[in-house]
């Protein structure tokens, strides 16, 4: 057989890494296989139902220690005892918060983390403090949908943003405590409060490049309070799909300070923003860098369609749908003039 280099196997194995059962099997051929093919094993370690987390738990020592290095993101998100007739309750003896705590503190080199609102009862003032205080490694967390009441408990801990209503000024009660984070997500979260929770947690993440609050119960007061920061320069990734109490005015001026964006969700139920300060985020100078762009739902014209025409070259994703476009020939346009576009929502 010829020789391969190890890089060579790397790069080919990595190809692999949502396709678990080859991934597993290829981790069997042999030694070097396998010192390939374990770490993008274990990078990510996903529990779906009580079953596969009791075993994990259950494990032996040595078999933990192994992968313990390896793992970067543990992924609680999808975590569900539908159709296994177990409640809630017992659902809370499988997952407790002392053996999350157990988890994160065993997993060193923890980068990401992800849950949803059915492990919610879960996350609790000692869990948060490990998961944000303790894991300094963490770059990404995901609190899909919870409503813990934990949050505002951190929040208090950590020192609350004082808002002046007569200004709209903000003052840091202590220096900013979450600088390792660089994505957040509350997606679906409408029941979290931006006075207590939202607003002074973005006090603490001066570093943030990813930032997803669809969904949630957020005014302009979030929006200013972003704009006022230097989170704005350093964000790839803002998501405000579904913010029903978000102003056009206050998005606009908001993206306008993003000169690194690169994807921009505002898809919304209803008419979200304007065409004029539609029109002005797709002139800014932040508009070439563009990748992914959901405006569905917007007031759509031929103008933005030309604004995005000639403004949006390195678009690859782009969500127009509910749009009131009925020529054809300018969709034809559209889909001429961008090159690189892989992916596009116009449904009706």
């Amino acid at each position: 057989m010829p020789y391969i280099p190890p890089e060579f196997i790397r790069i080919i194995l990595s190809f692999l890494r949502n396709d678990r059962k080859t991934l597993a099997a290829c981790a069997l051929v042999n030694h070097t296989f396998n010192l390939h093919a374990t770490p993008i094993l274990y990078h990510t370690v996903a529990f779906t139902f009580p079953h596969t987390f009791t075993l994990f738990v259950n494990a032996s020592n040595d078999i933990k220690k192994r992968c313990s290095q390896m793992v970067r993101h543990l992924d609680l998100s999808s975590f569900s005892t539908c159709g296994l007739q177990k409640s809630s309750f017992e659902t809370q003896n499988i997952v407790t918060p002392d053996l999350l705590i157990h988890i994160l503190r065993s997993f060193p080199e923890l980068s990401a983390f992800s849950v949803s609102e059915s492990l919610e009862s879960v996350i609790t003032l000692d869990v948060l403090k490990v998961l944000f205080l303790e894991c300094k490694n963490i770059k990404a967390i995901d609190f899909c949908g919870c409503a813990s009441s934990a949050l505002d408990e951190f929040s208090r801990l950590i020192g609350r943003v004082q808002i002046e209503e007569n200004n709209i000024s903000f003052h840091m009660t202590s220096n900013p405590l979450l600088s390792h984070l660089q994505r957040l997500s509350f997606h679906e979260c409408p029941t979290i409060s931006e006075y207590s929770i939202i607003i002074p947690l973005l006090a603490h993440t001066p570093n943030l490049t990813h930032l997803d609050l669809g969904g949630c119960s957020i005014s302009d007061l979030t929006l200013n309070f972003l704009a006022g920061t230097d989170i704005p320069t350093k964000l790839t990734h803002l998501l405000l799909a579904k913010c029903k109490n978000i102003s056009s005015d206050a998005i606009s001026s908001l993206v306008s300070k993003c000169t690194q964006l690169e994807t921009l969700n505002l898809y919304g139920d209803t008419t979200a923003i304007k065409e004029c300060d539609l029109v002005t985020i797709l002139n800014s100078p932040n508009a070439k860098n563009f990748r992914t762009l959901d405006i569905g739902s917007s007031q759509i014209t031929p103008l933005i369609l030309a604004s995005i025409k000639e403004n949006c070259p390195s678009l690859q994703n782009l969500g127009i749908s509910k749009t009131q476009i009925t020529n054809m020939y300018l969709i034809r346009d559209l889909l001429i003039s961008l090159p690189n576009l892989q992916y596009i929502d116009f449904m009706f």
